[in-house]
């Protein structure tokens, strides 16, 4: 490595972020390519006692990188979270798979229990999936409460395999009493499909454990819908679910808005963009309706969307800021018309066109 390379190195390492038991090399830019690059990162880890969170988003770590930051990793059993999103920038999709190899290799020997795990905005598609494959399987992850997949490229293939690793830690965790709960599941923009969506809802019933769960722009239409839908129930805690800009159409519609009748936790639905026609609105709405909870529900229309969020029961709006006698809406089907609903505060809101 070249004398200036090394000052710019130094240079931002200096930067670097120490507190709370965390260490961050967060947004450095640096361009890790080979164990050289990494030797005054690497001590530093060395030196870091009781490490519980590592950062290390936005740089670049290579094949030879990532191994010298494995071995400083094989000793730091306290790692509880992992930011590594952003990771990869300019490197083969075929370097990805063996660097994450390396330091899931690293936290397994350790004997990591991790909470956290960011891998996002990573394009590593279905094979860098394989890369974490083991990890994911491992007691390390059985403690598991966050796993971020955003804008992975994961697709179908990666999907399954994906699922298959939680499924298999899940069962893992329980014969060890002390079964896998994760609350929160980002995975937005991965192509996941009907039949990666689907092969995820399965883990989801099993765990049964989900607060969080967001999965917008995959290519999911009413059948993978269906099947998350279904696994939802068996998420009672469950308070936030985003499926934006999926395809629902009327079936898909249908089994969401059954889904939350039996779950009284649930403060946001997010569906927008996902062909969700004016009638199919209403449909969601009406369904909702049914449910027994004592939550008011507040249903926010837009162009193809529906945003549905309660309201605590113990909480009435003032006068002032009830909805106005008339709401403009911008139905999907044709958005040069204009359409209008009327507001009933006795009965479900419906749309017509002028």
């Amino acid at each position: 490595m070249a004398s200036d390379d090394i000052a710019l190195l130094a240079d931002a390492l200096s930067k670097t972020h120490v507190g709370d038991g965390e260490l961050s090399f967060k947004g450095l830019g640096l361009k890790l390519d080979d164990a050289q690059s990494v030797e005054e990162l690497v001590r530093d880890i060395e030196q870091f006692r009781g490490l519980r969170a590592l950062r290390l988003e936005g740089n670049t770590v290579g094949v030879e990188a990532a191994r010298a930051i494995a071995k400083a990793l094989e000793d730091k059993d306290q790692l509880q979270r992992c930011y590594w999103s952003d990771m990869f920038t300019g490197r083969l999709r075929s370097e990805i798979p063996t660097a994450l190899r390396s330091l899931g290799s690293a936290l397994m020997t350790a004997g990591a229990r991790l909470t956290e795990l960011d891998l996002s905005d990573n394009a590593f598609g279905p094979d860098g999936v394989k890369g974490v494959e083991q990890l994911l399987k491992s007691p390390s992850c059985h403690s598991l409460k966050e796993l971020r997949l955003n804008n992975c490229g994961v697709g179908i293939g990666g999907g399954k395999i994906l699922a298959e690793a939680l499924i298999d830690c899940h069962r893992k965790s329980l014969a060890h009493e002390s079964p896998l709960r994760l609350r929160v599941f980002i995975a937005g923009r991965n192509r996941l499909e009907n039949e990666g969506a689907s092969a995820l809802a399965k883990a989801f019933q099993l765990m049964g454990s989900l607060e969080e769960v967001h999965m917008p722009q995959n290519g999911i239409n009413h059948a993978g819908v269906m099947a998350l839908a279904s696994a939802m129930r068996h998420n009672p805690d469950l308070r936030v679910l985003n499926l934006n800009d999926n395809t629902f159409t009327k079936r898909g519609t249908i089994a969401m808005a059954q889904y939350n009748q039996v779950l009284s936790r649930i403060t946001v639905t997010k569906l927008k963009q996902s062909l969700v026609t004016l009638d199919r609105e209403e449909e969601y709405v009406d369904e909702g309706k049914k449910g027994k909870g004592p939550e008011r529900d507040k249903v926010r229309r837009e162009s193809g969307c529906v945003e549905r969020e309660k309201t605590p029961p113990e909480w009435t709006p003032p006068q002032s800021l009830m909805p106005p006698p008339e709401v403009h809406l911008l139905g999907p089907r044709d958005k040069s018309q204009h359409c209008s609903a009327q507001y009933n505060s006795a009965a479900p809101l419906s749309g017509y066109c002028v």
